[in-house]
């Protein structure tokens, strides 16, 4: 029997799951300067929502390459289908190109060379070259010997993650309930591991993220029917144990968590914006909201929507985070009676660069 599966972090956009887009083609808002949003703008990243499309989300999960040179993310919502995948921008030059033409195609993470990416197509991991060469799958369907009889489960391995040293490939494996096998584990990046029996795990979790020590690696545990509380599991490669659980907020779906490049701070997003902490849990603070209004803006059901903030993740530099956000400029309704009854949103998705300490001091949030 084959099991659908898809990341849980994903499905955390379902919030925005009512939202459909459509065209947009105005320039960015030079106005658009909230207080704690003064972080540098990343040129030449605004990309305009092209048509009305179901259930999208806010879903690029951008990844500024080690030396700071290149930025990965996925494109999907505002271009056809033969234009999605997944997108290097060159901060250089300010030049974006394909690199992965594939709708399925997303979760990039570099290798610490910056000459790799890691990335899923489908359920399946893949690393490629960052000039497009060199495709490579590292994960297959797998046959378990202990289920017995013919089986057409195939697995699902998301959220490839590279080790510091470039040697190994940490990523989730979702649960099969008949053999007891998921989680989080390791792969060599060269390749060699094709049967994933020969891959090791770890431990019961999910969205794996190393220490820049490499000698420890953060997950996410807590996703069930009846508990939407996450928390983050520290793993220690040396003891080969769980050596602590972290907290980030109560009745939250937390995700995305993320070890600044010196290891001392933790990133992480859930339906309440983006928070940062000490890398023992303590500190934590919210750098930005998911939603943000401003005076006379557009409202729906008397609620003003100014722009919602999406998926982040580390700069090099450790002092700076680049996350998604959908700029909302006009909202209208489907008059009731209408097939299809939803909300119309006008806007645009761009990535943003932010001080992590200036929008703390200035966000009071």
């Amino acid at each position: 029997m084959k099991t659908a599966s898809s990341p849980s972090a994903l499905l955390l956009f379902s919030l925005l799951a009512a939202l459909l887009f459509n065209s947009c083609r105005n320039p960015v808002d030079p106005t658009d300067n909230f207080r704690f949003l003064q972080g540098e703008m990343i040129p030449n990243t605004e990309y305009f929502i092209s048509d009305k499309l179901p259930f999208s989300g806010i879903d690029a999960t951008p990844k500024v390459s080690p030396n700071g040179q290149l930025i990965a993310y996925r494109r999907l919502n505002d271009v056809p289908r033969d234009s999605a995948g997944v997108y290097i921008l060159d901060l250089t030059t300010g030049q974006k190109r394909l690199l992965v033409s594939d709708l399925l195609a997303m979760l990039p993470d570099w290798s610490p060379d910056s000459e790799w990416l890691a990335l899923n197509i489908g359920q399946r991991i893949f690393k490629i070259r960052k000039n497009g060469s060199n495709l490579t799958q590292l994960t297959f369907p797998t046959r378990f010997p202990e289920i017995n009889y013919a089986s057409l489960y195939d697995g699902s391995e998301f959220f490839p993650a590279w080790s510091p040293d470039g040697t190994e490939i940490a990523y989730q494996y979702n649960i099969d309930y008949r053999t007891g096998k998921g989680g989080i584990y390791i792969l060599k990046a060269d390749g060699s591991q094709q049967n994933f029996l020969q891959h090791r795990l770890l431990f019961v979790a999910a969205e794996p993220n190393w220490h820049p020590s490499g000698e420890g690696m953060l997950g996410i545990r807590g996703f069930s029917a009846t508990n939407i509380t996450t928390q983050f599991p520290v793993f220690s490669l040396k003891t080969n144990r769980t050596e602590k659980i972290l907290s980030g907020t109560e009745n939250e779906s937390n995700a995305s968590a993320q070890y600044s490049p010196d290891g001392t701070r933790i990133l992480f997003w859930n339906t309440q914006g983006i928070w940062v902490m000490n890398s023992d849990g303590s500190n934590l603070k919210r750098l930005l909201p998911t939603y943000l209004s401003r005076p006379n803006e557009t409202t729906v059901e008397g609620e003003q929507v100014g722009f919602v903030a999406g998926q982040a993740s580390w700069y090099p530099d450790g002092k700076h985070i680049v996350f998604e956000q959908l700029r909302v400029t006009r909202i209208e309704r489907t008059p009731r009676g209408m097939s299809g009854r939803g909300t119309f949103v006008s806007g645009f998705i761009s990535l943003r660069k932010l001080n992590v300490d200036e929008a703390i001091t200035a966000s009071n949030l």
